[in-house]
């Protein structure tokens, strides 16, 4: 018979406690599902921030307007940083100028 190699020694081991022993086997579960959450959580935001840098770099935002940028699109004016599209109001309403309604014909 040949020897055993301690990683294979360690995966027996493991085996034999996860098959008899169901305290072992929740606190593993416990482990792995914590590993597994900070695996997500950390493979979520590297991929948010490798993502937003090639978004960024093919010129799709995630990076901050210039403010020549700014001046330079139509229609949009900056005010304390932030942008908003101005519209023109056509109605002019006054006092006592309100709009007939008329009557709602009864319903059948």
């Amino acid at each position: 018979m040949h020897e055993e190699n301690p990683l294979d020694r360690l995966i027996h081991q493991f085996q034999d406690r996860w098959e008899t022993n169901p305290q072992y086997r929740a606190a593993m579960g416990g482990v792995f599902t914590l590993l597994l959450i900070v695996f997500l959580a950390v493979s979520t935001t590297v991929g948010s921030l490798v993502a937003g840098n090639v978004m960024a770099a093919l010129g799709f935002g995630g990076g901050s307007t210039s403010t020549s940028q700014q001046q330079g699109l139509s229609g949009v004016q900056g005010a304390n940083g932030q942008l908003f599209f101005p519209t023109q109001t056509t109605q002019i309403w006054t006092d006592g100028a309100t709009p007939d309604a008329g009557t709602v014909s009864p319903s059948g």
